[in-house]
């Protein structure tokens, strides 16, 4: 019994299943260490709109949240740069538990004022994932910014703004 216990213990599925909890491991203590650092999903939309009420020269045109989906999906795996970097830490199955909440919104302004509000953004003390930023200039010096952004979560449940 023991000769056969020490067989199962360096068995190439025991080796698999020790590798698997080490990746569970790893990618909970980085959503851990995360966790205080990133924008609750529930205070995204406010976060964007105060920091745009403190700009003060950008119009708010609008802002969407978007639905919640896994961190990695199936077929298509992640396209978003910012999480692209995450996601080797989880097994698969891992990566499937935990939520991407995003928020889109277009402003209207002044590109100097636009890039502002974006330094503004990644300057504070919470931190978000930069999804896509497509900026259209409506009539010089006036363009529209839409900017998508995300927060991780192992929650679901997703507050519509």
């Amino acid at each position: 019994m023991l000769q056969a216990k020490k067989i199962n213990e360096n068995s190439p599925q025991r080796q698999r299943l020790n590798q698997a909890k080490q990746q569970l491991a790893a990618g909970d203590e980085y959503i851990q260490g995360r966790t205080d650092r990133l924008v609750p999903p529930e205070r995204m939309g406010a976060l964007l709109e105060q920091m745009l009420n403190k700009n003060g020269r950008l119009q708010l045109v609008k802002l969407d949240t978007l639905p919640v989906k896994p961190l990695m999906e199936e077929s298509e795996g992640i396209k978003d740069g910012g999480l692209a970097n995450i996601v080797p830490l989880f097994p698969d199955d891992a990566a499937k538990h935990i939520f991407k909440h995003g928020v889109q919104i277009t402003v209207r302004g002044s590109y100097a004022d636009m890039l502002d509000y974006l330094v503004a953004l990644e300057h504070l003390p919470s931190q978000m994932f930069w999804g896509m930023a497509q900026l259209n200039v409506i009539k010089y010096p006036v363009a529209e910014l839409t900017l998508t952004v995300y927060t991780l979560s192992l929650d679901k449940t997703w507050l519509r703004v």
